[in-house]
């Protein structure tokens, strides 16, 4: 399963970073826990998680995890549970979870798969992604793919430029580092 795959990776990069992890799964669902320590104490995430087939297997899983944390002496659990076909909503909120102050992760990521067609790619993209393409095209911008570590200066450059145009606070350089000499 490709979440599996990259719980690995993610946890691979939070060892890296010096952070505990810890994957658990069981009947139907699965997920990767991130120690946080912060002011206030320990605090347990769950990126993109926990993965489960039904409300059931959610039950299960929010259940192992609040029982991990508890384990742990973590204050609070953060959760981004993905289930298909369940108000969510409604179901967190009645077992006392509530929406965070703030996102860690964008709101409405959109996932492309590029190892489609480039016609593929541009039949699926709205009108003005096809047209933003276009003059990039004929502005001779280009994109590489790197696996190399030092790869990463070129994007920190860039994160930077694009965080001076729209005040965006990026992760600090040494993120994207660790990042990419882990995970490249």
């Amino acid at each position: 399963m490709t979440e599996f795959f990259l719980f690995s990776a993610w946890k691979k990069f939070q060892d890296a970073r010096g952070r505990v992890s810890y994957e658990a799964s069981g009947e139907g669902w699965h997920y990767l826990a991130i120690h946080e320590p912060t002011r206030a104490g320990l605090r347990i995430y769950t990126p993109g998680g926990p993965l489960a087939s039904d409300e059931a297997s959610l039950q299960s899983a929010l259940a192992h995890l609040v029982a991990y944390a508890k384990q742990q002496g973590a204050y609070v659990v953060r959760v981004e549970p993905d289930v298909k076909n369940t108000p969510l909503p409604s179901y967190l909120r009645k077992r006392g979870y509530r929406r965070a102050h703030k996102d860690i992760n964008p709101a409405h990521t959109i996932l492309n798969d590029v190892a489609q067609s480039i016609e593929d790619i541009d039949a699926g993209a709205s009108s003005t992604v096809r047209n933003i393409w276009r003059k990039n095209i004929k502005e001779g911008v280009t994109f590489s793919v790197s696996y190399d570590p030092s790869s990463i200066e070129l994007f920190i450059e860039m994160i930077h430029d694009v965080s001076k145009r729209t005040s965006m606070q990026p992760h600090p350089d040494s993120y994207f580092r660790t990042l990419a000499t882990s995970l490249f």
